[in-house]
């Protein structure tokens, strides 16, 4: 009857033993994915300026085309601008400029970025949009080679697309 009861502990043992394992496993992995990615993901990420500043001088939306012009009113060169547009209100927005988001100055050789007190003056951009719709701009640097959006600059304006 006494080896009966050993026999059952055993087995208890063993039984907590593998669960000890697994957690301990568990926990190891963690940790090796942890520094692993710890290693590997960018520790200083370069951030926007807060003195960058695009202001909507002009703007027009009719017959299917928008044009505006842009001023740098801020006190960094920016090098581009997310150009959106939709309905008011909606957070995901129609983008103008998708396959050039850099400002290209024709009058300045050609030159690329908006320098502080510089104007650009958009191509027509194809919108079918009728009604009131709202014009953001989101300004764009490059910050060591890296694109930089900045967030706390957006610029929007509401226009007549009659």
């Amino acid at each position: 009857m006494r080896r009966n009861l050993l026999q059952r502990d055993r087995k208890g043992i063993s039984l907590m033993i593998g669960y000890v394992l697994l957690i301990v496993i568990a926990i190891g992995l963690s940790i090796a994915v942890f520094a692993y990615l710890k290693l590997y993901l960018p520790r200083n990420q370069p951030q926007c300026p807060d003195d960058v500043s695009l202001t909507i001088e002009w703007v027009t939306c009719s017959g299917g085309n928008v044009e505006l012009t842009l001023t740098n009113r801020g006190l960094f060169s920016v090098d581009g601008a997310y150009i959106r547009i939709g309905e008011r209100g909606r957070i995901f927005k129609e983008i103008l400029n998708e396959e050039k988001l850099r400002f290209v100055i024709v009058g300045g050789g050609g030159t690329i970025g908006l320098k502080p007190g510089e104007s650009w003056v958009s191509p027509s951009y194809i919108y079918n949009g009728t009604g009131n719709q709202e014009l953001e701009i989101e300004p764009l640097l490059f910050i060591e080679k890296y694109p930089v959006l900045c967030e706390k600059s957006i610029v929007s304006q509401i226009v007549d697309c009659g």
